[in-house]
């Protein structure tokens, strides 16, 4: 079975310095396809959020009354420096709040630039929107921004979202 990690390696090999966004959404799509199959759900390019605002990515979930978006993805330029990359969380938190709640109260999505990416968890709460990263397979968070490098960190890739996709599956 081919992994979203064996995706990222073979695509990042070759590339150095600037990468283009679209070639920064291109790799990532071919990864998140792996968790998020077809038919059970689309990966829609260029999503327009509920609010209006539009999302490089958005993994949309069929189902009856409609396909429901479940995992948000802003891709970057890059790389980047960690001033823009916190930046860039804030957007990416906007459309993740977009998402749908999940079953464990939280909305999930990424932000990637170069070759690094951050996985992101968005839980409402006390008044206070928090986005926080995860940080490993048991979907536990923390409020970090730092990225992770691509290639070096790509089997949790798998790990990730694919805990993600499994809680999108158990959410009636």
């Amino acid at each position: 079975m081919t992994t979203s990690a064996a995706v990222i390696a073979a695509l990042y090999q070759d590339m150095g310095g600037q990468v283009r966004e679209s070639v920064i959404n291109g790799i990532w799509y071919e990864a998140l396809r792996i968790q998020f199959p077809s038919p059970a759900f689309i990966i829609a390019p260029e999503y327009y959020t509920p609010l209006g605002t539009r999302v490089d990515l958005c993994v949309l979930e069929r189902v009856p009354g409609g396909p429901r978006p479940v995992f948000a993805f802003e891709g970057k330029q890059g790389p980047m420096n960690q001033t823009q990359w916190t930046a860039d969380v804030g957007q990416a938190a906007g459309y993740i709040s977009q998402m749908t709640p999940l079953h464990n109260g939280r909305r999930y999505g990424m932000l990637a630039s170069g070759d690094g990416f951050i996985i992101l968890e968005y839980t409402p709460g006390g008044g206070q929107n928090q986005v926080l990263k995860v940080t490993g397979a048991n979907l536990a968070s923390a409020y970090n921004t730092t990225p992770w490098d691509a290639y070096a960190q790509r089997a949790n890739v798998d790990a990730i979202v694919g805990a993600i996709a499994q809680v999108v599956a158990h959410t009636a």
